[in-house]
């Protein structure tokens, strides 16, 4: 008898453990786990970034797009009705969708079973219905026009055929308005999706006459697949199960595709890459899994902070956990992997890069003055390359005297201006100060800025950058500290000779106020009118 009731008691532990080991597959059901719901509060956001898209160009495919995704985004721990002791196995996030939206989250892995019709974690069933995440993005995006969300739906442990799975989908999606939706089977523009729920399907593959999206399909655990379609060819890496092999193949894989996104552009091709896993077989929790591989991956792009393209990246613990790991700040380093035409910073909106015009905006030409004897001597507008080399100008802009910057012709583009001095002290104490603000304007890394780059984090999108400065007066050297000091002119004079301006170093996190002269160069960085 003994033996026999100890056999039971294994037989049930391994059916349990085999129902949490699928938990990411495509699985038929044979035990559901029906959990309460629960609705604690979740700590305050580390940062927010709910319009970032708004300085997104319309043209911009987003497949061309870094965006940050969310695995499970259903299963976070404190409205994902998660008991206690299955915190460790089940739940993927700290915060739940409403707020993985406010972060700047722009991706999601929805698993649903349409059986019971609530979200899933394999066979957990969790407490939101499809129909909750949806009202949740539609009132998201009523407040934030400028963004866009894809909705990536599985089918997650249920018993019913694909075709009765886009079914019960289609008849979900008609309970709304279709304005909400884009369901073509194509990559759409950022401009035609502003405002909509994007959606796709994973494993589908039967729509049964419905058209739910581009449909992604790829094997089971796989480290790196491609794949095509009439419409467009994706790249797919979701290697979740590393219950034996080391976080380092993992975090290769991930960095592997990041490589093939950045080094192999194509506006036809989607990269989803999965930083997400699991080790259940050796009882690590997903949250342990989540601080190892994240940071990883946010090493791995804090040194290639020029990279664009690379990719939709998957993360579980989206922002962190609540114990502070998980690397809170991946989401927002993802979102700096973007090219900005523009970033809201208060109540400002400002270009997100320095000017690099040679006309004024009436169409007359600014002149170029590459002799040093003669650009140290002007009192008219002039530009000019640091080190007359026109690739530094591609990179760092151009530099200006600010002659040209107040020449009555205008040198900002039309709905914008140089700022005035004032309007660069609001910049700066909408950051935080000018002991703190030059850290959340500059790029992050080494690889533009000298080290150390202290208190860089970019967290306002500005990415300024250290163009150096040409000297005004007659000085030991022509050019000065590009890489270590960024000079932005304001359109306010201090006296005959100098005007203001706002100067940020690689050494410390201030942005600094001062004067110089008139015929020095500086970047320049329009406010918008």
């Amino acid at each position: 008898m003994k033996t026999l009731l100890f056999r039971s008691i294994v037989f049930a532990a391994l059916l349990f453990c085999g129902l949490l080991i699928c938990s990411c597959k495509k699985a038929e059901p044979s035990i559901l786990v029906d959990l309460p719901v629960t609705d604690e509060p979740d700590r305050s956001l580390p940062y927010q970034y709910p319009d970032w898209m708004a300085g997104i160009p319309d043209s911009m495919k987003l497949s061309q797009l870094t965006l940050p995704g969310t695995h499970d985004c259903g299963a976070d721990n404190h409205s994902g009705g998660v008991p206690s002791g299955s915190h460790w196995d089940v739940v993927c996030h700290d915060f739940r969708f409403s707020n993985q939206l406010l972060l700047g989250v722009r991706w999601f892995d929805v698993r649903y079973d349409n059986v019971d019709t609530k979200l899933h974690h394999g066979g957990f069933v969790l407490s939101r219905h499809l129909e909750d995440i949806i009202d949740d993005a539609i009132s998201f995006l009523g407040n934030h026009p400028s963004e866009a969300i894809v909705f990536l739906i599985k089918k997650e442990y249920g018993g019913s055929t694909d075709a009765t799975f886009s079914d019960k989908v289609w008849e979900v999606l008609q309970k709304y308005s279709q304005d909400h939706f884009y369901l073509n089977d194509n990559l759409p523009s950022l401009g035609e999706v502003r405002g909509k729920i994007v959606i796709a399907s994973h494993d589908n593959t039967n729509g049964n006459g419905h058209i739910l999206g581009p449909e992604y399909t790829w094997p089971d655990n796989t480290s790196l697949h491609f794949g095509n379609t009439t419409n467009f060819h994706y790249y797919a890496q979701d290697h979740y199960s590393i219950s034996y092999v080391s976080y380092d193949v993992k975090s290769n894989e991930v960095r592997h595709l990041i490589d093939i996104s950045y080094g192999y552009p194509d506006p036809n091709r989607v990269d989803l890459n999965y930083t997400s896993a699991e080790r259940d077989a050796v009882a690590t929790s997903i949250k342990e899994v989540a601080e190892n591989i994240n940071g990883n991956i946010n090493n791995y792009l804090t040194v290639h902070p020029d990279w664009r393209h690379c990719g939709v990246l998957m993360l579980n613990y989206a922002g962190g956990s609540d114990d502070g790991n998980c690397n809170p700040n991946l989401v927002q380093l993802i979102i700096q992997h973007n090219d900005f035409e523009t970033t809201k910073i208060g109540t400002q909106t400002w270009m997100g890069f320095n000017l690099n015009v040679t006309k004024y905006r009436n169409g007359n030409p600014i002149p170029k003055v590459n002799d040093f004897n003669t650009w140290i001597t002007l009192t008219t507008g002039a530009y000019c390359d640091y080190a007359n080399d026109e690739n530094n100008s591609v990179k760092y802009g151009r530099l200006y005297n600010w002659y040209a910057v107040t020449d009555p012709r205008g040198l900002a583009p039309a709905g914008w201006h140089v700022p005035s001095d004032m309007e660069l002290k609001t910049l700066v104490d909408s950051l935080g100060g000018s002991n703190v603000a030059g850290g959340h304007l500059k790029q992050i890394g080494t690889i533009n800025w000298g080290t150390p780059n202290t208190g860089a984090d970019n967290s306002s999108l500005f990415n300024a950058l250290p163009a150096g400065w040409a000297s005004g007066v007659d000085d030991d050297s022509e050019y000065w500290n590009i890489g270590l000091s960024c000079c932005l002119w304001s359109s306010t004079s201090y006296n005959s000779t100098d005007a203001w301006y706002n100067f940020i170093t690689f050494d410390n996190s201030n942005v600094l106020r001062a004067s110089e002269n008139k015929r020095f160069g500086f970047s320049v960085r329009c406010v918008k009118n």
